[in-house]
């Protein structure tokens, strides 16, 4: 009887456990968050924020010119030009 007891004693305390045993799921620590993935944060903010400036302020912060920006207006023109020698 006495060895019967240990072993329930014993697969009880298997049951309340918290180590891996059969049955349980092996949860593998959350890392901590590094400079690396701050490191990476930042410069995902940095290409969104350049994404989202306006054509002005890209100028301003790049020294890029807003081509796109000067072609649409050219665009704007010329067809507004056509529109009117059409319609003379």
């Amino acid at each position: 009887m006495r060895a019967g007891a240990m072993a329930a004693a014993s697969e009880t305390e298997q049951l309340l456990s918290r180590g891996p045993v059969y049955g349980s799921a092996v949860v593998a620590p959350v890392p901590e968050q590094g400079e690396e993935e701050e490191e990476e944060e930042e410069d995902l903010r940095r290409r969104v924020r350049y994404f989202l400036m306006s054509p002005c302020d890209k100028y301003q912060a790049c020294g890029r010119r807003p081509v796109k920006l000067v072609l649409q207006l050219t665009k704007i023109v010329l067809v507004t030009v056509q529109v009117d020698l059409i319609q003379a």
